[in-house]
């Protein structure tokens, strides 16, 4: 059973990329041309990716994140990224 910490950012995660989506969208629509046309694959990949930044928090606090769903995670301290496959570096 997840404790109350993990559905907490369980919920917090999906509220964000809830939000994040829903500004992408709004954004997609406003520049897009009248013909509605798909997505095109160069405009999928400028779509925003929600990164979660792991500075200060606790292991616990990010294994609720990755148990969520979430596998996009930054750091900025080059050591730890250094140490950890596929973080991404924050400047």
């Amino acid at each position: 059973m997840a404790s109350p910490d993990a559905a907490r950012i369980a919920s917090a995660l999906s509220d964000v990329a809830s939000r994040v989506a829903a500004a992408a969208a709004a954004s997609a629509s406003s520049a897009a041309s009248p013909s509605s046309l798909p997505l095109s694959a160069s405009a999928a990949a400028r779509l925003p990716r929600l990164v979660a930044v792991s500075k200060t928090k606790p292991v616990e606090a990010l294994q609720a994140a990755y148990e969520a769903g979430h596998r996009d995670f930054g750091e900025n301290y080059v050591q730890v990224r250094n140490e950890e496959k596929g973080w991404n570096l924050i400047d």
